[in-house]
């Protein structure tokens, strides 16, 4: 094994090991979320990754991540969440893990359907609810969560937004989302 270990770096099988600060399970394979060396406690059967240095932010209720919508159905929309890497945070989704946005948690009030505020290639900033080995749920409820880059239904140039309305300056379209406070500003978080 190497003596240096970085963010996803294979330290463990999760049959063998339980991981400790540092690291964390993916498919059964116990990884490295930290950059620095590997320290496993042979008695209590655990491994962890001693470093100064935090690079990964392991999902947690809470945390503010990016993502495209990839299908709308009424209820639910399917979400791919776009990897966060800065100076301070490496983020990469876990793989094989499904993101969901129920109709319920878009916005405060009735919510008749999610096509009504979501469209497949919007482009959003949402917080987590929950999440677990299959599933990430998400929500759009927050005047800075919702659609930060949309595009037209009909030809899919990049819509403008005039008021509460998105336009497309292409084929004059008219739309409607469930849209971040600074949409269009180019800010990811």
């Amino acid at each position: 094994m190497a003596d240096i270990v970085f963010p996803g770096d294979f330290i463990a099988e999760e049959e063998e090991f339980l991981p400790g600060k540092g690291a964390f399970v993916s498919d059964g394979k116990v990884l490295a979320s930290n950059i620095g060396s590997v320290d496993i406690d042979y008695n209590k059967r655990v491994v962890r990754v001693k470093g100064k240095m935090q690079t990964s932010t392991l999902m947690h209720r809470g945390l503010i991540v990016v993502g495209i919508v990839n299908l709308v159905r009424d209820s639910v929309a399917f979400v791919s969440l776009v990897p966060k890497e800065t100076e301070e945070v490496r983020y990469v989704p876990p793989p094989d893990t499904q993101t969901v946005i129920h109709v319920s948690h878009v916005k405060r009030g009735y919510v008749n359907s999610m096509r009504d505020e979501l469209r497949a290639g919007d482009i959003i900033r949402a917080k987590i609810l929950e999440e677990n080995k299959q599933t990430i749920s998400l929500t759009l409820d927050g005047k800075h969560l919702g659609v930060i880059k949309a595009y037209c239904s009909k030809c899919k140039n990049p819509l403008r937004l005039e008021g509460k309305e998105l336009i497309c300056d292409v084929c004059g379209s008219k739309e409607e989302r469930k849209i971040a406070d600074d949409y269009g500003s180019g800010k990811l978080y």
